[in-house]
């Protein structure tokens, strides 16, 4: 072993376990889900009240 790897692993080794990541990897992928999820009930909602906004437009001269 070197002394540029002796330093590396020293200093920069984390001791924390490599499970830490996967916790991050699962939260952005439910906060994908759930923003998935918003975007297609708003399209659907969106498009269910097109007549109604067309409607108040023509009311307005």
């Amino acid at each position: 072993m070197t002394r540029i790897d002796r330093f590396i692993r020293t200093h920069f080794a984390s001791s924390a376990p490599a499970v830490e990541g996967q916790g991050l990897v699962e939260y952005s992928l439910i906060l994908l889900f759930v923003v998935l999820v918003c975007v297609g009930a708003l399209t659907g909602v969106g498009t269910a009240l097109v007549p109604y906004y067309q409607k108040v437009v023509a009311a307005f001269p």
